[in-house]
C-alpha cells in the first residue's frame, strides 16, 4: 500500500477479547483454556504438540458438525484465572513466578510440556494455580517462528565408548523446552550396543537412543525445560567400546518459553 501523507483514521481495540473461529468437531466449554491448532483455528486445550495457547474461552461453543471456522468463540487473552494444579504449588514458586503449562483445559502444571500458559502470579494451596496468562500472549508472539525452532548437531568419524562432544557450551538467549530428538547415523551400533544422544544443562539431560543394527532414533516425549544464558551441550557415547556408531546427524526440536 505504502506510506500515507495524510492523517488516518485507524480502526483499534484493546484486544482483551478476540473472536476466534473455531475447529471443525471442536468443542469449547465456557471458562477452560484454548488452544489453537496446527491450521490455526480454536479447540479445546490440550497438551498436544503443534498446540498454542490462545487464552480463555468466553463462551460454551459446539463446532461437531461445522467446518473449520464455521463459528467463533469469544476469548479472553488477558487476566489472571483459577485453575487446578497436577503439581505442588506453593509460595516461593509463586514469588519466583514459575512459568505454567497446560495440562489439560482446566489444569495446569509446572513441569514444561508441549502448550505454555503464562506465570503463577499467586499462591493459594499446594493444587490451585491462579495463572497470568498475560506472559503467554505477549512472550510466545516474540519468540522465533511462533516459539518453535530446532537445535542440529553433527558428528564426524566413530563415536567411541567415552562421550564425544557434538556440540559444547552454546546457549540460547531465552529459556526453551527441548520437545522432540531425531537422530541418525552412517553406522550403527551393532549387536546389543546403544549409542546415546544427549542435550544437557549440566545434570538436566534429555537423549534420543540408537540401538543395534538400527542407524537412526527418536524421542517424541523429552519435555527437557532449559535455562537461558546457561552452556548447554550435546554430547553421544556408546554404551560398550565395542559400540561402532559413526557420522551422527542430530536435530532436536524445541520451543521457547521466555
Amino acid at each position: 500500500m505504502g506510506a500515507t501523507s495524510v492523517d488516518r483514521n485507524t480502526p483499534w481495540r484493546i484486544g482483551e477479547e478476540l473472536n476466534v473461529p473455531v475447529a471443525t468437531t471442536a468443542v469449547i466449554k465456557l471458562g477452560t483454556m484454548v488452544c489453537f491448532d496446527a491450521n490455526g483455528f480454536l479447540v479445546s486445550g490440550a497438551n498436544t504438540s503443534g498446540y498454542v495457547f490462545a487464552g480463555i474461552a468466553l463462551e460454551h461453543v459446539d463446532n461437531l458438525a461445522g467446518l473449520d471456522g464455521a463459528l467463533s468463540c469469544r476469548v479472553r487473552r488477558t487476566g489472571i484465572f483459577k485453575f487446578a494444579a497436577a503439581t505442588t504449588m506453593s509460595q516461593a514458586k509463586a514469588g519466583a513466578q514459575v512459568d505454567l503449562y497446560l495440562s489439560d483445559n482446566q489444569t495446569v502444571t509446572d513441569v514444561a510440556n508441549y502448550v505454555y500458559v503464562g506465570k503463577l502470579a499467586m499462591y493459594e494451596s499446594a493444587s490451585v494455580a491462579h495463572l497470568q496468562i498475560d506472559p503467554a500472549i505477549v512472550g510466545m508472539s516474540a519468540t522465533v517462528n511462533g516459539g518453535y525452532f530446532t537445535i542440529a548437531a553433527h558428528l564426524t568419524g566413530a563415536c567411541g565408548h567415552a562421550a564425544s562432544n557434538m556440540l559444547e557450551d552454546f546457549e540460547m538467549p531465552f529459556a526453551f523446552t527441548v520437545l522432540r530428538g531425531y537422530a541418525k547415523c552412517q553406522t550403527a551400533p551393532g549387536g546389543s550396543y546403544v549409542c546415546t544422544i544427549a542435550i544437557a544443562q549440566g545434570a538436566t539431560t534429555a537423549a534420543v537412543t540408537i540401538t543395534g543394527a538400527a542407524v537412526k532414533g527418536e524421542n517424541e516425549a523429552m519435555a527437557l525445560a532449559l535455562a537461558a544464558n546457561t552452556d548447554t551441550d550435546i554430547t553421544a557415547i556408546d554404551d560398550n567400546s565395542s559400540g561402532n556408531t559413526a557420522d551422527i546427524d542430530v536435530i532436536f526440536v524445541c520451543q521457547a518459553t521466555a
